[in-house]
């Protein structure tokens, strides 16, 4: 399933004396100026990279709700959904699982509604208030986790604190922090679900590409106090991920070239035990006291930095980001220029880049005031230059990973196995830098 879902009731609304039919009670003008002044604050709660979708009961007050936040997201379409006012919860799943993978739905509905739905979903049992909203992540029908839960009067703060730029900076770092540790223990509680391992790489990523965008504000022995311990925790999950990628890939092979190894199941075996040995490692008493203390770190640096004084010593954030932005574009283009698509620690290097100017984009694009077409269209150049070079940098990371065996005292037809599958990585590999040296007028 893999959506991300907002759950929002609709504002203050008309009382059912003053208005005979339920169906037509309308906002009140103070319901409307709420909800205008807080449905803003959603260009951060949501990833506004990514496809979204308004589904609406069809209640007067929550279209009207609904266009509000429409507005507020740049006039995104509108769905009226029966099954919102009837509370089917079979249906909302059905419907969720008709739409794009990895989208986010925002759902405009009622209580008694609302909160049974996330209660269902993540166990959790929420105060929906008029003018409330939750982030809900889903894996599946059975699996879902809560992000976030704002009441009306929490989302008119934040709007506050996003009108003080020196605030979003923190929230901005905050809530990377959050989404980390949300899967550090999601990790914890389900070690061999691999996506969670992904998850908490790429969101650590974003913190450390956020630290680094950051960083010519910051005096260096602030900057190296967050990012020596944020480089650390990513390169925790490093190997525990790298086995995963690896095992996917052997599984391929084997379902592809049943015949190329004489023992694939001693491969699938061996690479899963030393899968098993590092979750192991990882989920240890001890390193769960050292992921911790890591944690309870970089929280309160980001609440010791001095945010509002380091801003003032720029001309206003806005340029900065906004500058700041159009040095890290002209780095990447320049590489791709520069780019020998013979040496792969190259090719690597510059997907990485790609990777950074992706999450720098994701994350500060809404302080640069730039505009929305071309935004899109520089989110869209990151996203298409990564992918495009992620085949290569992943052969050549599974070769590695096969190598760290190789070290190993194995069986003969083992090892043999192992030369086997890098013999056959290594030809994918030189047969993927061709196509991309062929084709590289594509990424510029």
């Amino acid at each position: 399933m893999s959506r991300f879902v907002c759950f929002f009731r609709h504002g203050i609304a008309e009382n059912k004396e003053v208005v005979e039919e339920d169906f037509n009670r309308t906002l009140t003008s103070e319901g409307r100026k709420k909800l205008e002044y807080s449905a803003p604050i959603l260009h951060y709660l949501i990833n506004m990279e990514k496809e979204i979708l308004i589904w609406s009961s069809p209640l007067s007050r929550a279209v009207e709700t609904a266009e509000i936040i429409s507005r507020s997201l740049g006039g995104l379409p509108i769905i009226e959904q029966g099954f919102i006012v009837e509370g089917d919860y079979d249906q909302l799943l059905s419907e969720i699982e008709s739409t794009t993978k990895h989208c986010t739905i925002i759902i405009v509905g009622h209580e008694p509604t609302l909160s049974t739905w996330v209660e269902q979903l993540t166990g959790s049992l929420l105060p929906f208030g008029k003018g409330a909203c939750a982030g809900v992540q889903l894996k599946n029908a059975s699996e879902a986790q809560l992000l976030w839960f704002h009441q009306s009067k929490s989302l008119k703060n934040l709007r506050v604190i996003k009108d003080n730029p020196s605030n979003l900076l923190a929230i901005l770092l905050r809530n990377s922090l959050n989404n980390m540790l949300s899967f550090h223990k999601a990790f914890l509680a389900s070690p061999y679900d691999k996506e969670n391992v992904h998850q908490l790489r790429v969101h650590t990523r974003q913190f450390r590409s956020a630290l680094n965008f950051l960083k010519p504000l910051l005096p260096d022995n602030v900057y190296q106090d967050a990012r020596n311990p944020a480089k650390e925790l990513f390169k925790q999950f490093s190997r525990l991920r790298e086995l995963d990628v690896l095992l996917e890939e052997v599984e391929l092979i084997c379902n592809k070239e049943p015949d190329l190894l004489e023992d694939p199941e001693g491969v699938v075996e061996l690479i899963s035990k030393a899968r098993l040995k590092e979750q192991r490692r990882l989920i240890h008493s001890s390193n769960q006291k050292k992921m911790r203390l890591v944690f309870a770190h970089l929280y309160q640096w980001v609440e010791s930095v001095e945010w509002a004084s380091l801003i003032l010593g720029t001309e206003d954030l806005s340029s900065f980001v906004k500058k700041r932005s159009k040095k890290e574009h002209k780095k990447v283009a320049e590489k791709i220029n520069q780019l020998d698509y013979t040496d792969i620690e190259a090719v690597h290097h510059v997907r990485l880049k790609a990777k950074h100017y992706r999450y720098v984009l994701k994350n500060f694009a809404s302080l640069s005031e730039q505009n929305k077409k071309a935004l899109k269209k520089k989110q869209k150049f990151a996203k298409i230059l990564q992918k495009k070079l992620s085949p290569a940098t992943d052969f050549h990371e599974n070769i590695l990973a096969l190598h760290s065996f190789m070290h190993q005292e194995l069986p003969e037809w083992l090892e043999k196995d192992l030369l086997t599958l890098i013999d056959y990585e290594t030809k994918q590999l030189d047969s993927e830098l061709m196509h991309l040296q062929e084709n590289s007028t594509d990424l510029i």
